[in-house]
C-alpha cells in the first residue's frame, strides 16, 4: 500500500498506527486492513475474501446505506462507470454537515481469485470556495496507481 501511495504522489502520507486508530474511535477505520492519512484526507483498504458472498453491487449499497443513515444534512450519491474495467465499481457521496461537506469516494476492485479490494478516500470540504478538492485528487491518483499495480 505504501508503494501505491508513493507513486500516487502522496509522499507525505502515513499509515495509521494501532494507537492512532484506537484514539480516533471510528469503527470503519478500525475494521479496515490499512488506514492512512494525507493532507487532511483519510484513506482505507479493506480486503473481502472470496468467501464473502455479497455481490459487488450489494457491497456498494451497504456502504451507501450506512453513510446515508449517519448523515444529518443533505445526502447525495452516485456511481460512475470505470474507464478501464466494467468489473470495477466506483462510487461517490457527499453529506452536508455544519463544518463543511464530507466527501467520500469508493473503488471496489475484484481480484482473479474472487476476493475484492475496497479502497476508500474521504475528507471534509470547506464551505468556502477552494481551488482543489483533495479527496477527488487523492482518489484519482490512487485509482491510477491501483491500475498500474494491479493491471486491471
Amino acid at each position: 500500500m505504501t508503494a501505491i501511495m508513493a507513486r500516487a504522489e502522496m509522499t507525505g502520507a502515513h499509515i495509521l498506527t494501532a494507537a492512532e486508530l484506537a484514539s480516533c474511535n471510528v469503527p470503519y477505520l478500525t475494521d479496515s486492513d490499512v488506514a492512512w492519512q494525507h493532507e487532511g484526507v483519510t484513506g482505507t483498504l479493506r480486503l473481502f475474501p472470496a468467501s464473502y458472498t455479497a455481490t459487488t453491487d450489494a457491497l456498494a449499497k451497504a456502504l451507501f446505506d450506512g453513510d446515508a443513515r449517519s448523515c444529518e444534512g443533505r445526502f447525495s450519491l452516485g456511481m460512475t462507470p470505470d474507464e478501464r474495467s466494467i468489473q470495477v465499481v466506483r462510487g461517490f457521496e457527499a453529506c452536508e454537515r455544519t463544518n463543511g461537506i464530507s466527501d467520500a469516494r469508493y473503488i471496489i476492485v475484484p481480484r482473479p481469485d474472487g476476493s475484492r479490494y475496497l479502497f476508500s478516500v474521504f475528507g471534509t470540504l470547506s464551505l468556502a470556495p477552494s481551488p482543489i478538492n483533495l479527496v477527488k485528487a487523492s482518489e484519482i491518483g490512487l485509482r491510477q496507481e491501483i491500475y498500474s499495480t494491479m493491471r486491471q
